[in-house]
């Protein structure tokens, strides 16, 4: 029996996960919608001999961001996939936008960024590409998996692939 004792055969042996994360949508979803529709029984109410044009307006855009928020309640498509071929994430954040591939060979680095703010701290990883020298930002938060299980993931794939991890910005 061969020992296992090359790190690129131990890699193949043991791959690593792929993760699927999703922004929590219900709780957002729902007060959005309940305001959505109290406002609109108010309008009603308010307004029931007719509207004036700035009503109209501020109608039409209320029921669309009702309706964008309703068909963002329905999208349970992964935001964000990292996975062996990279890591895809929506370009726009549309509901039932496509994912975009960043292969872990098109990755010159990526760093871990804090931007401070009033009520707290938000990371970002700045994922810097090899061919256009854009940096492209990984929101940290908001996902159904804590950022240290994401960050964890992002760095045994860069040690994997041979990527390099920059100091930590803050700002």
């Amino acid at each position: 029996m061969q020992l296992l004792t090359n790190k690129s055969v131990l890699q193949e042996a043991n791959p690593l996960p792929a993760l699927e994360l999703r922004k929590g949508k219900s709780i957002a979803t729902s007060a959005v919608l309940f305001f959505i529709i109290f406002i609109g029984i108010m309008i009603r109410e308010k307004y029931k001999e007719g509207l004036g044009t700035d009503q109209v307006i501020f109608l039409i855009l209320f029921i669309a961001v009702g309706i964008f928020t309703l068909i963002h309640s329905f999208d349970k498509s992964p935001d964000v996939i990292i996975n062996q071929e990279g890591i895809r994430n929506r370009k726009h954040h549309f509901p039932f936008s496509p994912l975009i591939l960043m292969s872990w060979n098109d990755i010159q680095y990526f760093f871990l960024r804090e931007i401070e703010e009033e009520y707290g701290s938000t990371f970002y990883i700045m994922i810097r590409e090899r061919e256009t020298e854009k940096d492209r930002k990984l929101t940290l938060s908001g996902y159904d998996s804590s950022a240290e299980t994401i960050l964890s993931l992002i760095r045994q794939y860069a040690e994997k692939h041979n990527i390099h991890e920059l100091d930590k910005q803050t700002s």
